[in-house]
């Protein structure tokens, strides 16, 4: 005896049924699949033998008050009437089918739509999933009760697959099972009463092993499968695997025939399109992954990760100091780009930041977030003490000695990084001249340390034209203020001094 709600209907066949409506489930209720098994059956069992391994099923997921959503645009799902995701209700996408692997989240909005009377709703979710997520194909072909139309209906025919809930045990939002079937009628005035919902039905009726229309996991909704897709499988224009929605599950039907009822979405095709069209977004990016943040010197930190999206045209990236949340834009940055600078910071401070790709759509969902902190300030004091200088002569020490004898002095090694025992291992400025003027580039690692070019054109006047250029951390380049036309002979010089 199979349990349900039994209902009023209209009879468009010959045969007597019990229509027996497939919302408010109770506890252990599930699709009945014939030979079932978790390893060829449930979607998060992961495993090879599932027989939807090929196709793509992260743009199905089911709600936390157990409704089904089936994605035909990034934002747009299709749902039961009768049985549907609660608006403001989190959802949660699978981007695979390890039920460890990576997912989305988004809200269910109030935007949606009932057609007409059948148990068929279209609704919006908050914001697009990703690319990378399914958005499904639907039928756009219709039947009507000439017989002729039902022989050419594509879908009357081919093995299809039914979705439901599993008969294992999972937690609600892993409990996905894939069973099969056929089609094996259609209704024109389908009629339930409790709750009210009429139109255009197709039926997958459950056959005995060996009977005709049996297939391998052959299939029968119970209660609380109302909105689990019925999917047609093809080979899309790219030669992959693909799954277009055929119908939505509305009833199960008890008596002469067991089967399974669907709104065929067909039918409303054009209502489909059309609030697609009104209310559809494109996809979002893919979310950047495996941001990484170093400090480069006491003032600033670097920024790396990894580009996922082929659809973004920008980056947003935020910081906050370490812990505490308050998130500020720091850079919004061209496309394609995967490292960024942050410059001006507090030396000894900590820093979380994150960030997500841009377009049109909206952006992606946030990185996970990366932190990392700048050193204190050193001085040239604390550098003495590192390199062993203090252990020295104090002479040896002084900012202006050489202990290397490498021709540079002690305060300009610690400017420009060298090791004061180690001769010619500072980077030191190059001069060049190109077509107007000499420049000078030099490294600026320093922030206790003042940075001052000096022109001159006897080596006895000196003049500033650029002091403490640039930022910390980078190579700097200074073009002289005299052109080389006007000039009989120019000399650039760096000058290094402790505040």
């Amino acid at each position: 005896m199979k349990v349900g709600i039994s209902c009023p209907v209209q009879f468009s066949q010959l045969f007597g049924i019990l229509l027996l409506l497939i919302g408010l489930p109770s506890a252990g209720h599930a699709l009945i699949i014939d030979s079932y098994s978790a390893a060829a059956n449930d979607r998060f069992a992961n495993a090879a033998e599932f027989i939807a391994t090929d196709y793509d099923l992260s743009g199905i997921t089911i709600a936390p008050n157990n409704t089904w959503l089936t994605l035909v645009a990034p934002n747009v799902y299709l749902a039961s009437d009768h049985y549907k995701p609660a608006v403001g209700s989190t959802v949660t996408f699978y981007a695979t089918n390890d039920p460890n692997g990576p997912t989305i989240t988004r809200q269910v909005t109030s935007s949606r739509l009932r057609f007409g009377s059948s148990d068929l709703t279209i609704g919006t979710l908050d914001r697009p999933v990703p690319e990378g997520y399914a958005v499904y194909s639907y039928a756009t072909e219709t039947f009507s009760n000439s017989l002729p139309t039902w022989n050419n209906y594509p879908y009357n025919g081919p093995t299809l697959f039914h979705i439901g809930k599993s008969p294992g045990t999972y937690p609600t939002i892993l409990n996905v099972a894939v069973g099969q079937n056929k089609l094996s009628r259609r209704l024109m005035n389908r009629e339930i009463t409790n709750p009210a919902a009429s139109g255009p039905a197709i039926e997958a009726d459950r056959n005995d092993p060996g009977s005709t229309n049996f297939v391998a996991f052959e299939t029968f909704t119970e209660e609380g499968d109302s909105g689990g897709p019925l999917l047609f499988r093809y080979t899309n224009g790219a030669g992959e695997p693909a799954l277009r929605v055929v119908g939505i599950a509305w009833y199960r039907s008890s008596g002469t025939q067991e089967g399974t009822g669907f709104t065929p979405v067909g039918q409303y095709a054009a209502d489909i399109a059309a609030f697609i069209n009104a209310n559809g977004l494109g996809f979002v990016p893919a979310t950047p992954a495996a941001l990484v943040a170093e400090a480069v010197d006491v003032n600033s930190i670097a920024l790396t990760w990894e580009d996922l999206s082929d659809i973004e045209t920008g980056y947003q990236v935020e910081r906050s100091p370490a812990s505490e949340g308050d998130w500020l834009t720091v850079a919004t940055l061209d496309a394609n780009t995967t490292s960024f600078l942050d410059v001006g910071l507090d030396a000894d401070s900590s820093y979380d930041y994150r960030l997500r790709a841009l377009n049109a759509n909206g952006g992606s969902d946030y990185s996970a977030v990366a932190s990392a902190s700048t050193p204190p300030v050193a001085t040239f004091s604390d550098w003495q003490i590192d390199t062993g200088l203090s252990e020295m002569d104090q002479a040896d020490a002084a900012a202006t000695a050489d202990p290397d004898g490498d021709g540079i002095a002690n305060l300009l090694e610690y400017a420009l990084g060298g090791d004061p025992l180690i001769p010619n291992s500072a980077s030191l400025p190059q001069i060049a001249v190109d077509n107007t003027y000499m420049t000078i580039t030099f490294l600026r690692l320093r922030s206790d340390i003042n940075y001052r070019i000096e022109a001159s054109d006897n080596l006895v006047s000196w003049s500033i034209i650029a002091e403490n250029p640039g930022s910390v951390g980078s190579w700097v380049t200074i073009d002289d203020i005299v052109p080389i036309a006007e000039a009989s002979r120019r000399f650039l010089r760096l000058v290094v001094v402790l505040p």
